[in-house]
């Protein structure tokens, strides 16, 4: 049986890093991982990192300003983590047709409205703003990471 598989849109930044630590770190082998970036050479070097640990990591191109970026990656995975900042709730909308669910740890209050705004006849699960803070719930767990 196939593992499930958790996108990290975003897993360069500096949000994107200390999720991708915790998450890889906690769940391990449990899932399989897709990182993202619209820059190949940077996103191939995370995937490296983690696959050098052990785990199933693969680096999926993504421009968050291209719907065709965000629907060739939401195809592949069976939850989506967004930690990069979103003008429109592009990844949000993508995913909720395909019912996909999302955990996004970079969203502000009016973001989030926009995201309750949009059209969601599956139900699918949108979470917002993780924590306290968006993004410093992850933050405050870890450690600085070394690059």
């Amino acid at each position: 049986m196939n593992q499930p598989t958790i996108a990290i849109i975003g897993a360069t930044g500096t949000l994107g890093q200390l999720v991708c630590h915790h998450v890889m770190s906690t769940y391990n082998k449990t899932f399989n991982y897709i990182v993202t970036d619209y820059k190949v050479g940077r996103g191939k070097r995370v995937a490296e990192r983690w696959k050098s640990q052990g785990l199933h990591c693969e680096f999926m191109k993504l421009d968050v300003t291209s719907e065709d970026d965000i629907a060739n990656v939401v195809l592949h995975a069976d939850l989506v983590i967004i930690a990069v900042s979103q003008r429109e709730p592009f990844i949000q909308n993508i995913c909720m047709k395909v019912n996909v669910p999302t955990i996004d740890v970079n969203a502000f209050n009016a973001f989030a409205e926009r995201v309750r705004e949009l059209d969601n006849p599956q139900g699918t699960t949108n979470v917002m703003m993780a924590g306290l803070l968006p993004g410093l719930s992850v933050i405050l767990q870890l450690k600085p990471l070394k690059d």
